[in-house]
């Protein structure tokens, strides 16, 4: 098939054959006819050009290379096949409600039988009956619902919204029996009936696990709180119990937070990420559900799709990034032979895939099981009151009943058993916990319970990920060396844009973007041939360019010798370099990398000096960029090359050497890690899997949040602290003086509620946090202590 029959469709300005790219670069005029129409006369020519098809063939894509065919929708066409069309939309990943009508509004549409969106990545597929309709009217339909005002979230509050958990209803609905209790008795006049049947249903989860302990033969708080409650409505003072029982179920609320939705998140994520797959079959390529494929089966999988099983190349080329799965920053170049895995992302090419393994039994299968298996965390906080109160249950009813015979009537042991510990720390230790978490959250950082919060205290092992944690995760032209009198840099980097300005891989991109910045004036290559993960041949205007790798120079017989000093010092330096040559000779050199986070060798400092004793890198990367990322931060413990079975190894040795271990990452490779860290810590802009299953997030994609996180729980700890005397000691003193005949039950209950009262109110401080630096002043990354590890190993 040749480009040129192209070029009679109305509209259609040029069209060339990019041999190496396996596609047709099609340029038209928006203004003389849309890309639906394009799309439809495209075709019309490939039906003619494959005599004997009843349609347009399903193994020949029509993609659109241009960056926006809707000014007003800001879409872009990654691939349309019959059945089949996979859309980037920029607006998506900055707007929840906008997915979210999309996808009602196309599955009310007729023909549409699926709608999958990947709104962090901003694609929409959409899979349709090409028997009632079609490609053109889908476009039609997806441009009106973008044109078309919506009310959304800012963009700031939707990584928050998709970060926080869902809201336990059921733990809200155990609120309102007490909630009821309180109203009734404010109200006055009810029958005490009626008050103390509303009180013996609102006290039943505090009667049961009071039961639970005595079958255990065991005392605990919860039979002290339930003896107290049964006193003071004997006394009729219901008010008091209904307050009691409030706080009580509050607590409780507070405490029952579990890891069971991160779980549910996992499982979904291998269950319905991979809806369909395109399949080769008698010779024609068809849809069908992944749960259908079978070792042995062809995959075809298309630039922009997620590659959905593991299995070998079979035929075509392709750029693959497995950052998701491996930790590997750059897109590898995969060709016929080739490994590939699930959950990776297509960056460029097309490839057919011979399947080996599918769901469970494929590599990323392998990860999620790791975190199914891993052991479920008592998310209830171990605050003060279980580990003193129940210690003091015993004592107080020998207390109790010693003054019962000793004479006393019943309103002196009323007296004793009021003043328990146990309720004004239940009631200040939520307090608290909601309050620290309320002031982590205007400050940036998200952090999910008060189990969180304790462990961060304890926390003296912090291993960071690098690829998009310790780095920004996005490549970045370092430098740009003109190596020709003729050529000045910015006409080297010019020259370069154009040449790489259809290309998809992120160097490209990059490349494009700081050529943009410095105002050059970008004109698309006429020609182009591409040679996947080598370099490209373009022709841009009068000069034919070559532009690649080291290995492409060498290739194409361009002499690259006098670049040799140029080449080793970027190579010891981790960077990735671009060759440029016009005609046969070499006129320029760009550098570029994945630049580490400019405050992470503050941040390092900064943990140093709280008190952390070991700081160590663990990626999947090479050893050359993690030790450069590495030396950049203080980091001297790197352990590179390291799957993620691998990482979840690490991080339990850790353990088992005594450490308590945070670690950072953001992406599904890290998710093993996760579940064997002490604290898990994500990033917003991670994978949705690292955000639910992390316990802190870093709303800010800021490094600096994390001293800032040990701050505040060591606060809000302190804070504990300071309730736990606060009840404790005015407490035990009313004991005494209730033995003694010295107060009376009005009086025990002023002390009791009192300290409660005050102790609550201390427990809002961490709402105000104290103004202090979170890291040092900023110092050279020369001048950062080495004392951020010991050793230096891969895996």
């Amino acid at each position: 098939m040749t480009a040129e029959r192209f070029s009679s469709i109305a509209g259609v300005q040029e069209s060339s054959l990019q041999t190496g790219a396996r596609s047709i670069l099609v340029r038209y005029d928006p203004a003389r006819q849309e890309l639906a129409a394009v799309l439809t006369e495209m075709t019309k020519v490939l039906e003619e050009r494959l005599p004997g098809s009843a349609g347009p063939s399903s193994s020949l894509p029509v993609s659109n290379h241009a960056e926006r065919w809707s000014p007003q929708a800001n879409m872009r066409v990654i691939h349309s096949l019959p059945g089949r069309l996979r859309l980037h939309i920029a607006a998506l990943s900055a707007r929840s409600a906008l997915a979210a009508q999309l996808d009602t509004a196309l599955k009310g549409f007729r023909g549409v039988q699926t709608v999958e969106v990947q709104q962090r990545q901003g694609f929409l597929i959409v899979g349709y009956d090409a028997s009632t309709s079609d490609a053109p009217t889908i476009l039609k339909l997806v441009e009106q619902l973008l044109v078309q005002p919506t009310t959304s979230s800012p963009a700031g509050e939707v990584t928050h919204a998709q970060s926080a958990p869902p809201t336990n209803t059921q733990g809200l609905r155990s609120l309102l029996i007490p909630t009821a209790a309180i109203v009734l008795a404010v109200t006055g006049g009810w029958p005490a009936l009626v008050m103390r049947g509303v009180i013996i249903v609102a006290a039943l989860p505090l009667a049961r696990r009071a039961v639970r302990g005595a079958s255990e033969l065991r005392l605990n708080v919860d039979q002290l709180d339930l003896t107290a409650l049964i006193v003071l409505t004997w006394r009729g003072d219901y008010l008091i119990v209904g307050i009691m029982t409030w706080l009580m179920a509050l607590g409780d609320v507070i405490r029952s937070k579990t890891m069971a939705r991160a779980r549910r998140e996992v499982s979904h994520l291998i269950s319905v990420a991979h809806q369909q797959a395109w399949i080769e079959r008698d010779g024609a390529v068809v849809s069908i559900p992944v749960h259908l494929l079978r070792p042995g089966d062809t995959v075809v999988v298309y630039p922009g799709d997620q590659i959905p099983v593991d299995g070998v190349i079979t035929q075509g080329d392709a750029l693959v990034d497995e950052k998701m799965l491996s930790g590997e920053a750059r897109p590898l170049h995969k060709s016929t032979g080739d490994l590939v895995f699930a959950l990776t992302m297509m960056v460029d090419g097309q490839i057919s895939v011979q399947v080996q393994h599918i769901g469970k039994e494929t590599r990323a299968g392998r990860i999620v099981e790791l975190i199914e298996n891993a052991p479920l965390s008592d998310t209830r906080i171990q605050n003060y009151a279980a580990k003193i109160g129940d210690r003091l249950v015993g004592p107080i009813f020998a207390l109790a009943l010693v003054t019962y015979l000793l004479g006393a009537d019943s309103l002196r042991v009323a007296g004793v058993l009021i003043l328990d510990f146990a309720s004004g720390i239940r009631v200040s230790a939520p307090t608290t916990i909601l309050s620290a978490m309320t002031g982590a959250a205007k400050q940036g950082l998200f952090i999910k319970g008060g189990k969180a919060l304790e462990t961060l205290v304890k926390v003296d092992a912090v291993v960071f990920d690098k690829t998009g944690t310790l780095t920004r995760g996005e490549p970045v032209v370092q430098a740009v060396h003109a190596l020709d009198a003729e050529w000045t840099a910015d006409e080297v980097l010019r020259l370069t844009a154009c040449a790489e300005a259809n290309l998809k891989h992120p160097a490209a991109h990059a490349i494009v973007k700081e050529a943009l910045t410095r105002g050059l004036v970008i004109t698309p290559p006429t020609q182009m041939d591409y040679s996947m993960g080598l370099g490209v041949r373009s022709i841009v205007g009068e000069h034919t360019l070559q532009v690649g790798s080291e290995r492409y120079m060498q290739h194409c017989g361009i002499d690259i010798s006098h670049a040799a000093i140029l080449t080793a010092e970027n190579h010891m330096s981790a960077n990735s370099l671009v060759f440029i040559a016009v005609g046969e000779r070499l006129v320029g050199l760009l550098s570029y990398t994945d630049p580490r986070r400019e405050e992470s060798a503050e941040v390092i400092q900064a943990l140093l000096e709280r008190g952390v004793k070991r700081i160590v890198m663990l990626t999947g990367d090479n050893q050359r960029s993690a030790h450069a990322i590495a030396r950049g931060t203080g980091i001297t413990d790197v352990i590179a090359e390291a799957s993620p079975e691998q990482k979840a190894e690490v991080i339990q040795a850790l353990r088992d050497e005594g450490y308590t271990v945070a670690f950072v990452g953001d992406g599904i490779n890290d998710a093993p890690a996760f579940t064997r860290a002490n604290v898990a810590i994500s990033l917003p802009q991670g994978a949705d899997v690292a955000r639910e299953v992390s316990d802190v997030i870093l709303l800010d994609g800021d490094l600096r949040g994390l001293p800032l996180a040990l701050d505040l729980s060591r606060e809000a700890m302190q804070v504990l602290k300071q309730n736990v005397n606060i009840v404790v000691w005015p407490t035990a003193l009313g004991i005494a003086m209730a033995v003694m005949g010295r107060t009376t039950p009005l009086m025990s209950t002023v002390i009791s509620h009192g300290t409660t009262i005050v102790a609550g109110l201390n427990g809002l401080r961490p709402l105000f946090p104290k103004s202090q630096p979170v890291l040092p002043s900023a110092s050279p990354p020369g001048d950062v202590p080495s004392r951020a590890g010991r050793t230096t190993r891969s895996m």
